[in-house]
């Protein structure tokens, strides 16, 4: 097992879209933009998790490298034809969760 210091820390951002989305079609237009837009290698050094078990139709969970986050927020705006915009991001799932509920 890993020393806390070595593991990978993570950013949960939750996204929301203007119209019902399948998790599906949210997810492939995502990872389409970020290799458009950083290539493989940066996509890879991303480690972009889409969370199907957080996603409600409008909104979901993507988890993400804490040194990547503010470009994971680029790649969001420049996806075309979702309409999607970042509600917020926190440091634990738990709190995704919370505000998930709470909107």
């Amino acid at each position: 097992m890993l020393e806390p210091a070595l593991r990978e820390k993570k950013r949960y951002i939750i996204i929301e879209t203007r119209k019902k989305r399948t998790y599906k079609e949210v997810k492939s237009k995502l990872y389409k933009e970020s290799l458009a837009f950083l290539g493989e290698k940066g996509t890879g050094e991303m480690g972009l998790i889409f969370l199907p078990e957080h996603w409600n139709g409008k909104r979901g969970v993507v988890r993400v490298s804490h040194k990547k986050t503010s470009e994971l927020k680029m790649i969001i705006g420049l996806i075309k034809g979702l309409k999607t915009k970042t509600i917020k991001t926190t440091g634990s799932l738990k709190k995704a969760k919370k505000i998930m509920e709470e909107k």
